[in-house]
């Protein structure tokens, strides 16, 4: 609004009040004074432009915008070349929503006055709100070329530059803005929620806390600082920020929203629903909240019942929203809610992961966009085929552990091998898969944008090392982007995503009734597709003592995350303990706080109450001690329900048996699977009770824990760093493409040739 310094001619009328009186009690937010003697003014001289124009600035002021319309126009009229009216009247025209009237305004006054830096500035804010972002910079720039100090200028830059994604043009917009007001709260609050999108989480603390020193009542910056806590894990210090976000905003839709994620994220699902409604209630259109409320799992699930009960809730949920009939713009951004828990449920998901793609498509149809060069009937034989491999977690993490041999040794004689990076941190292990590829590519997280960016490498197949490990590669997996889609198990269950078309898995892992599981054609190696490189081994000796572990005890470790622990596990655990007095069963606590540990043992009471205190929890650590930790156990166990793939065969590594007892799906049968390959068995249970007897051997018999020791020592060349594996996977790919130019299929014996 252009009402800073007013500057005006005087009345032609010496007995009333002077129009520059008015404009200074204006400029001094007195605005019923200020209303006053324009009104005198016009009386004496109706045809007074400026205060007619003035008049209506104040109008517009105090929410009456269709009157400013009037008496700014009326100014106009009198005075066609009167550019800081149309610059107001484009304002007010803009605020009143009529955004298409309020750019032919703006372009009026620069038309007048094409140095009109407010005029250029404000142009570009109606471009923004009516989606033209292009256009937008260009305004704000033109602007900025007028006024290189215009910090409203620089601030809306920096906006339209975060809305594109064009994260670090954002925060150069922003230290602009800052370097010509270092006082600018406001600007150090975009400042941090760019950084936080860049992953640059203690600069954007640094930078929320700035603001809220400057501005100790913003709510937008108490509310960012919750954000960047709750990236940082720490989610009562979330919780916290946010809530004092709300109290002083407390219609703050989407802090309320956010409140609702931090609750989620610590296993408190009523909570967690309580506050989205209210987020709802303030804006009921947003519907990507609304699919958030309705598809929220447990965490820790209390029971097998409780199961079963959020899954028919999930069902309707899914249902519902299909039948409503909403749209999400941008469900990246819109949406927290993904299918992740299901696969710890022990249950089929094939039918429920077919229903949630069936409703991201209806919400968003332009996520199944399909690339130019999928759509050929017949092409060519090639002689090399471009493959790219993409997931989040191409770093030091399981992902990255169980599949950066694959693009090192794949042939480039038949392959060229691209990384595809969505944006997220990296670290030495991301360097050195960059560096084993022919070429990388990073990814902007705007998934319209990748769906150009990955189709502009006409790749021929396209190979998601995990889907439902993270928002964002499951929604780019709903698109075609390369005439060969496939998956393996980085998460063990099938996608339901109608253009994945293969799940990568082995014989070994799968029953022979599996493919019905999986809304993908099921693929069955001989081997375990994994290339795993034998980790190096710390050599630092940990001890009881550097855990706080008791002596005269027998360790049962169980390794895992907590939210793998199933229900039909907590009978297993209890038995052990009841059958041997002297074990303590060893967890590994959450990094929330606490909260999912509590959700636990609360569980853990009501199966085993006598033993319950014989569990012990020991805080989340770095690698090389948790090597430590494994090296202590008396007997590892297996979760049946979902067993370690990572950790089982780092475990092996070590030397270490691991009890186990493969159920009726993929995620239940890793360890076994390697058991199979190694050709190790014993340790395999076929039932509970074989359960709790194995693991009551393993940690009470010293010599047949050796011997096993042994046994996996001995093998252990056949399940790491494997050169069968690659093979094996480079013929089913090149048969998968082929079978895609010839409009045939991959057959078992095509698969294994």
């Amino acid at each position: 609004m252009n009402s800073d310094h007013l500057e005006g001619q005087p009345s032609k009328s010496p007995n009333l009040p002077s129009i520059e009186t008015a404009m200074r009690f204006h400029n001094e937010g007195r605005l019923s004074e200020a209303e006053s003697i324009y009104r005198q003014i016009l009386k004496a001289e109706p045809d007074q432009p400026q205060a007619l124009h003035l008049l209506g600035l104040i109008a517009h002021q105090m929410g009456r915008s269709d009157i400013a319309v009037d008496l700014i126009g009326r100014s106009i009229t009198i005075d066609p070349k009167y550019t800081e009216a149309y610059g107001n009247l484009g304002l007010v025209t803009m605020a009143l929503g009529n955004l298409d009237e309020a750019v032919l305004i703006f372009q009026k006054a620069l038309a007048l006055d094409p140095d009109y830096a407010e005029a250029n500035a404000n142009l570009g804010l109606v471009l923004q709100n009516s989606g033209k972002l292009d256009e937008a910079i260009e305004s704000y720039q033109k602007a900025l070329e007028i006024r290189p100090d215009f910090v409203e200028a620089l601030i809306n830059l920096g906006n339209v530059y975060k809305e594109q994604n064009e994260l670090n043009d954002a925060v150069d917009s922003y230290n602009k803005a800052l370097a010509v007001n270092p006082d600018f709260a406001g600007a150090y609050c975009n400042l941090g929620m760019a950084l936080k999108a860049l992953g640059q989480i203690e600069k954007a603390r640094a930078s929320f806390d700035k603001a809220i020193t400057l501005e100790p009542d913003l709510a937008e910056a108490h509310h960012g600082l919750g954000l960047v806590y709750q990236i940082m894990e720490n989610s009562d210090r979330a919780i916290a920020s946010i809530q004092r976000a709300i109290s002083l905003k407390p219609d703050f839709a989407d802090a309320y929203n956010d409140l609702g994620l931090a609750f989620k994220s610590q296993g408190k699902i009523d909570e967690a629903a309580e506050q989205i409604d209210l987020a709802l209630s303030f804006e009921p259109n947003r519907a990507g909240w609304l699919v958030t409320r309705k598809l929220m799992l447990p965490i820790i699930p209390s029971s097998q019942e409780q199961i079963q009960e959020s899954r028919d809730l999930f069902s309707e949920g899914v249902k519902s929203i299909i039948d409503a009939g909403l749209t999400v713009k941008d469900p990246l951004a819109e949406i927290d809610s993904s299918t992740f828990y299901l696969g710890y449920h022990n249950l089929d998901n094939r039918t429920i992961n077919e229903s949630v793609a069936k409703m991201h498509i209806a919400l968003c149809p332009k996520l199944t966009y399909e690339a130019e060069h999928c759509r050929a009937d017949q092409v060519e034989k090639k002689d090399t085929l471009r493959i790219g491999f993409l997931s989040s977690f191409l770093k030091d993490h399981t992902i990255g552990k169980l599949n950066r041999g694959f693009i090192q040794h794949f042939s480039r004689d038949i392959f060229e091998v691209i990384v595809l990076h969505p944006p997220g941190t990296r670290d030495h292990m991301s360097d050195i898969i960059d560096s084993q590829a022919d070429k990388v590519v990073s990814l902007s997280g705007d998934i319209e944008k990748d769906h150009s960016l990955v189709e502009n490498e006409e790749l021929d197949i396209l190979f998601y090392l995990d889907i439902g490990m993270d928002p964002y590669s499951y929604f780019l997996s709903l698109a075609r982007l390369a005439p060969v889609q496939a998956v393996t198990w980085g998460h063990p269950d099938t996608t339901g995503v109608p253009n994945v078309d293969y799940f990568i898995s082995s014989e070994l892992i799968e029953d022979p009734d599996s493919s019905d599981q999986y809304s993908e054609q099921l693929v069955q190696l001989k081997n375990i597709n994994t290339y795993f490189f034998r980790p190096e081994l710390p050599d630092t000796e940990f001890t009881r003592d550097d855990f706080g572990l008791p002596q005269d005890v027998r360790l049962y470790i169980c390794p895992q995350s907590l939210f793998k622990f199933h229900p039909q596990f907590d009978d297993i655990l209890g038995e052990i303990l009841r059958q041997d007095t002297k074990g303590r069963l060893i967890l590994i606590g959450d990094n929330k706080s606490g909260h999912w540990q509590n959700l636990l043992v609360d569980r853990f009471k009501k199966a085993f109450p006598d033993f319950v205190d014989h569990v012990i929890f020991v805080p989340p650590m770095p690698t090389e001690k948790f090597f430590g930790l494994v090296n202590l156990a008396d007997a590892l166990l297996d979760i049946p329900t979902f067993s370690g793939g990572n950790t089982t065969l780092e475990a092996f590594a070590m030397n270490k048996p691991i009890v186990t007892w493969p159920q009726s799906f993929l995620r239940g049968r890793l360890t076994a699977g390697f058991y199979k390959q190694l050709g190790v068995n014993e340790l395999i249970a076929d039932d509970e009770d074989s359960y709790v007897k194995l693991a009551l051997r393993l940690a009470q018999d010293p010599e047949f824990s050796q011997r096993l020791a042994e046994d996996i020592q001995a093998n252990a060349h056949k399940i790491f760093e494997r050169e069968a594996v690659v093979r094996e996977m480079e013929s089913f790919f090149v048969d998968a493409y082929e079978a895609w130019r010839t409009g045939g299929t991959v057959t078992e014996t095509s698969r294994s040739g």
